[in-house]
């Protein structure tokens, strides 16, 4: 018996030699060498059946009617995330999520935009991944959908991103980096979720990553815990984290971060990065804070890159206070959330990215000084994003303007009006126009509109233009001139008063618009029904023809 059993195994292990699963790799290790594991654990191993999306390199994406239907049938959501980071091509997840089913329906699914599953339970009943992963979803059966509280796991691993969409990694001379960007259709690139930006939900981020790394969320850190030390298996299983993602990937035993969990928020707005960062800090006064705690401000970047932060990095704080007190004046609402962190990253796709708590920069402005404009401008427009984007969001992609034109107006009027940024106001407007004319010039085959036609995610990208920034602040700064600054900043204020975590589309804000017109009586000066729906549906740049006649004056 003994012998027909070695004889099995390992001719098993030899007939399968080329798998490519992580899972069953370890399956099979654990047969023909007669590990120490007990059986125990071994069949917990056998609970997991990788299994390769076919589709995995044809765009999915989601439609606005899709995500429509499935608002409808969803309400809280909550979830918890493991992520396992290690070098080399991949990495591993594992991810809990609790949500309130209001209604069944045969058409839902989970987004999951990765090469692998290789478990999934609905309410406790395991499904085969072969049956319900295809083409970047995970369909949830009918028959394991309960009205009320439903609890779905998952185990995933994926690759890193090449084009920066997703979990990038970046390999340097020094170290190894990485860093998320889930704007517009991505989070589902690194953990399974609903990834619609009007499915708002709580997140828990629990990651793994070698010792010596700094790793932030967007929320901070509430327990860090080795593995072998202390309570880092109770932690393990109270939290559901399947223990197969860090199984024999790292040379020494890994660290475990454990984050607070978030505020209500859209999931592209999740965020974690990674990697030998230096920190700096600063905790700002009660005023700021929404529960008369202090705003804890920090800065991160790479070793290579510290002579010159530490050389501005006061300068910095400063600038940061300025925006924070002016923001959370001129809207009547403090800051929404427990921190804000400014990580400059190598390799990110754009110049900024607002994630609650936890913004991304290029690298490349941590190598210029805080005295250039430009550079105020970006910290100040992804500043703003924490009310105009995270706190009060917009529905759907096609109304992107409603953050990005007001992060794009709101940037430019911080530096001309709050106190402590005098050094720049007067450079304030004229930047503000200089940039919408260049910009318009270089783009100028753009022909969607503000308010654009978008049915699908497949053209999401492709309204992060000048038509959504520029002419979408520009559309604001017109608010602002009809209403006046204080019958703006009252139509602002009444904005998010009304839509706090919430979504929001145009209606609700112009609404705000002709109250505030009202209440100020300057609603006889022009009907903002009207102006608001042209310059939201004119493509483009709006243009004026002018005809010049010569005149011929004789004596």
């Amino acid at each position: 018996f003994i012998f027909f059993c070695f004889f099995f195994s390992s001719r098993r292990r030899h007939t399968r030699q080329r798998s490519v699963s992580w899972a069953r790799r370890c399956v099979q290790e654990t047969v023909s060498t007669q590990s120490t594991w007990d059986t125990k654990e071994f069949k917990e191993l056998r609970m997991y059946e990788p299994y390769e999306d076919p589709l995995f390199d044809t765009y999915a994406g989601l439609t606005k009617d899709e995500a429509a239907f499935r608002k409808s049938c969803i309400g809280k959501i909550d979830y918890t995330i493991g992520i396992a980071l290690m070098k080399g091509t991949r990495f591993r997840g594992s991810v809990v999520i609790f949500v309130e089913l209001m209604k069944a329906s045969e058409d839902l699914f989970i987004d999951y935009h990765g090469k692998q599953v290789s478990y999934v339970s609905f309410n406790g009943t395991k499904k085969s991944p072969a049956g319900i992963f295809l083409q970047q979803r995970i369909r949830w059966p009918i028959e394991d959908q309960i009205k009320g509280k439903n609890r779905i796991e998952v185990v995933y691993e994926n690759i890193f991103a090449a084009d920066g969409q997703g979990l990038h990694h970046t390999i340097t001379e020094e170290d190894d980096y990485f860093h998320t960007q889930f704007e517009a259709f991505h989070a589902h690139k690194v953990f399974p979720c609903f990834d619609q930006p009007d499915i708002k939900g709580t997140y828990q981020f629990i990651v793994f990553a070698p010792v010596e790394w700094n790793v932030i969320s967007n929320e901070l850190t509430e327990t860090l815990a080795r593995e072998g030390e202390g309570y880092f298996d109770y932690y393990i299983t109270h939290y559901g984290i399947h223990k197969i993602i860090i199984e024999k990937q790292y040379s020494s035993p890994p660290m475990m971060h454990i984050f607070r969990k978030t505020d209500l928020f859209s999931t592209y707005l999740t965020a974690f990065v990674a990697g030998h960062y230096i920190k700096m800090e600063v905790d700002i006064p009660v005023m700021f804070r929404k529960e008369g705690a202090g705003t804890l401000i920090r800065a991160f970047f790479r070793p290579e890159t510290a002579e010159k932060m530490y050389a501005s990095i006061n300068k910095f704080f400063k600038n940061t206070i300025c925006a924070l007190k002016f923001f959370s004046e001129y809207l009547d609402i403090p800051y929404p959330f427990s921190k804000f962190d400014q990580v400059f990253v190598p390799n990110f796709r754009y110049g900024g990215m607002e994630n609650v708590g936890c913004v991304v920069l290029a690298e490349h402005f941590a190598l210029s000084s805080t005295q250039n404009y430009s550079t105020l401008y970006i910290l100040m427009h992804e500043l703003s994003h924490h009310w105009f984007g995270d706190l009060v969001t917009m529905k759907w992609w096609d109304n992107l303007w409603l953050n990005e034109g007001f992060a794009t107006l709101m940037g430019h009027l911080c530096i001309a009006m709050a106190p402590g940024l005098e050094e720049f106001k007067d450079q304030a407007w004229a930047s503000f126009n200089r940039e919408k004319i260049r910009l318009y010039a270089r783009e100028a085959s753009i022909d969607h509109t503000v308010s654009a036609e978008l049915t699908s995610t497949y053209n999401s990208e492709r309204i992060i233009d000048c038509i959504t920034y520029e002419k979408g602040g520009s559309v604001m700064k017109q608010m602002m001139y009809i209403l006046g600054n204080d019958g703006f900043r009252d139509a602002l204020r009444t904005y998010f008063k009304a839509h706090l975590y919430g979504n929001t589309i145009p209606l609700d804000l112009i609404a705000c618009f002709i109250h505030s017109a009202e209440k100020y009586k300057r609603s006889h000066l022009v009907d903002i029904s009207s102006v608001s729906y042209t310059h939201l549906t004119l493509p483009t740049s709006d243009l004026v023809q002018i005809s010049v006649v010569a005149v011929s004056l004789k004596k």
